[in-house]
């Protein structure tokens, strides 16, 4: 009964549906950094390694995991010289991969194709992202990419020209393009500098002219404010003279007062010494009178 079960078991494996799919991808530019940071007593790398790829006429960037150092060295010198490679994607994660912008994915599940440029373009091109699937089994879906790639090679070695002949206008057409686009870039960036000096200019002016408004506006006040205090000191001179004249008259006026009153009372002692000298004349007379009748009594 056990090998029964063992058995039913092992069928339903085999028989099962892939349990990885492959995807060919075109490499385009590489992002590779790698910093050393102590950890412990020893230093290890941290790296930050990423390939942006073309599929499907779609960007996409692959982010490399792992720890497997040397193949990731090696990786890195094969997509120095080739441009096609196998991306080996879990089944259940296939979907995601082709709908994703950025897919993150172990080191060693990245394959080389070894094809050439113009097999390895063909190839790609042609396939579908759900055509290629395969097992865990890499060496027989090499050998399955290699034979389907020869064989699609030998049915197309008879337009090979004209496919030649259409890269090279298309390449041309690409390149003329790509100048047109160049050229309509260094126009606008020219244009964008001389607006950009234009508006620097501008702004020189303005701010040259504000400025000389602002030295004018300055002199236009230190000018007035001059004449504002040449005119209170001419006011205050004029005024420092009134009041020195008001100073003297009123002198003249006191010390004609003081004469006044100085010669009132040098003229009233007078009057009072005449009274008196009149008085004491009277006196005399009268005591002389009165001196007189006695004497003619007597």
């Amino acid at each position: 009964m056990k090998k029964l079960m063992i058995y039913c078991f092992l069928l339903t494996f085999l028989s099962s549906p892939c349990l990885a799919r492959d995807f060919i991808v075109e490499f385009v530019e590489e992002y590779y950094k790698e910093v050393q940071h102590q950890s412990g007593l020893s230093y290890s790398p941290f790296i930050y390694h990423a390939i942006h790829i073309n599929f499907n006429k779609n960007s996409k960037l692959l982010v490399l995991t792992g720890k497997d150092h040397i193949y990731r060295q090696w990786l890195r010198q094969y997509i120095a010289k080739n441009k096609y490679f196998i991306v080996k994607v879990p089944k259940d994660e296939g979907n995601y991969f082709i709908s994703s912008q950025a897919f993150k994915i172990d080191v060693a599940n990245i394959h080389p194709l070894r094809l050439g440029s113009e097999e390895g373009q063909e190839l790609f091109q042609s396939k579908k992202p759900d055509q290629i699937q395969s097992d865990n089994n890499g060496k027989g879906k090499k050998q399955k990419s290699k034979e389907g790639a020869s064989k699609k090679a030998d049915s197309k070695k008879a337009g090979k020209k004209e496919d030649e002949q259409k890269r090279l206008s298309d390449e041309k057409a690409r390149k003329a393009a790509v100048d047109k686009k160049a050229s309509e870039d260094k126009k606008q960036k020219e244009e964008s500098e001389k607006e950009r000096l234009a508006q620097e200019k501008e702004l020189d002016e303005k701010v040259a002219k504000e400025a000389l408004e602002e030295q004018k506006r300055r002199e236009k006040a230190d000018k007035e404010l001059s004449e504002k205090e040449e005119e209170l000191r001419a006011q205050a001179e004029i005024e420092a003279a009134l009041e020195k004249q008001r100073r003297e008259e009123a002198d003249k006026r006191w010390l004609a007062r003081e004469k006044e009153l100085r010669a009132k009372v040098m003229h009233e002692a007078l009057e009072e010494r005449n009274r008196r000298k009149a008085a004491n004349q009277r006196w005399l007379q009268r005591k002389r009178s009165l001196n007189a009748s006695r004497y003619y009594k007597l």
